[in-house]
């Protein structure tokens, strides 16, 4: 099949700064075996080598998708796939009724009771042949809200390339790792002093973290770490981390922990922390419960004394700690893979494509 995959705007798909969408992107579609293009703007450092369609980035989204409109009408596909962003998506899927499209949603629907902003949001979506979720969790918070997609809704859960993330679990330094956005919604406000406890009782223990989209929260986030710089060398702060020095990192560490405050639409970063052979701590909010199973210590409470207990638990007991890092390295071979996801988009994009129609 020939698809058009159509990222956000201000999405510039640089192999070295990915954000979590571009990753699934990258991943799930650079192996396969389908004639896929990918449409984003320019701006990369350190452009994909994958078959990529860049254009300028415009102020207005009508100059964009008219843009776009005209690689779409280059190209033909057989399918189009808009990831996350509806209003740059309908424009493209009006002028392309006969290509069936998905939006493929990375995130949770906000909860809204407005009628009018709901009916609006209503039409938009049926401009869309079909809808794609990153877990089952992200799904049924949608089909709550919009019933009427119910059987034109689908799951991909997020993939990862086993191969490239795995390191053995033996031999590792006694490191704590975090890495995600510098944003409240993350917990590193709750993680931080469940850190300052656990390094100052344990001095052959160290922490690592790996701060994303530093800019946008700085002021907040920079206050919120100050307690961690007293450890100097023993506490490692990475702003803007590439991805593959957070990889790095996570075959390095013993303990990783997730402790999203909000609904995670799916939790990328745990399956990458367990396939690397770390054990996480997860927070189990949102899709986390389905990205790592029962292969994962999960968190009573968000607090830092709950992040102190489990933190502590692991650290007094290496057999725990090595079952558990055993175990989510295992879950995310069988569950993750890419074979896996691939397969699951696969089968998703054939269904859709199916309904094509030749008015």
């Amino acid at each position: 099949m020939k698809i058009a995959v159509i990222l956000p705007p201000k999405f510039v798909f640089d192999r070295n700064k990915p954000n979590s969408i571009e990753t699934v992107v990258r991943t799930l579609n650079e192996q396969s075996s389908d004639d896929v293009i990918v449409i984003c703007e320019e701006g990369a450092a350190t452009p994909e080598v994958m078959n990529v369609r860049r254009v300028p980035r415009y102020k207005w989204n009508v100059l964009r998708a008219r843009h776009i409109a005209k690689i779409i009408a280059e190209f033909q596909p057989d399918f189009i796939e808009v990831h996350q962003h509806a209003p740059s998506g309908k424009s493209i899927t009006r002028k392309f009724k006969n290509i069936p499209s998905a939006l493929y949603r990375h995130n949770l629907v906000k909860e809204n009771d407005n009628f009018f902003t709901k009916l609006r949001h209503e039409r938009r979506y049926s401009l869309f042949s079909s809808h794609i979720f990153v877990s089952r969790a992200a799904r049924d918070q949608f089909i709550k809200a919009f019933p009427k997609f119910q059987d034109c809704s689908y799951v991909v859960a997020n993939p990862i390339n086993f191969e490239n993330w795995y390191a053995p679990i033996e031999g590792r330094e006694n490191i704590i790792s975090f890495a995600g956005r510098a944003a409240p919604e993350k917990g590193i406000q709750h993680l931080v002093p469940a850190l300052v406890q656990i390094l100052t009782e344990h001095v052959n223990w160290k922490a690592t973290l790996c701060l994303g989209d530093w800019q946008t929260h700085e002021e907040w986030a920079t206050q919120v770490i100050t307690p961690l710089l007293q450890f100097n060398d023993r506490c490692r702060i990475n702003k803007n981390m590439p991805l593959d020095e957070v990889k790095k990192v996570f075959r390095s560490t013993k303990i990783a922990v997730v402790p999203s405050v909000w609904k995670e639409p799916f939790g990328l970063v745990a399956i990458e922390a367990q396939a690397a052979g770390a054990a996480v701590i997860s927070s189990g909010t949102g899709g986390l419960l389905e990205a790592s199973g029962d292969s994962a210590l999960y968190l009573d409470k968000v607090t830092s004394d709950d992040i102190h207990a489990k933190l502590e638990f692991l650290i007094n007991s290496e057999a725990s700690r090595a079952g558990l890092a055993t175990k989510g390295q295992n879950f995310v071979r069988l569950h993750h893979d890419i074979k896996i996801r691939m397969n699951d988009l696969q089968n998703v994009r054939k269904k859709i494509a199916g309904t094509r129609h030749n008015d």
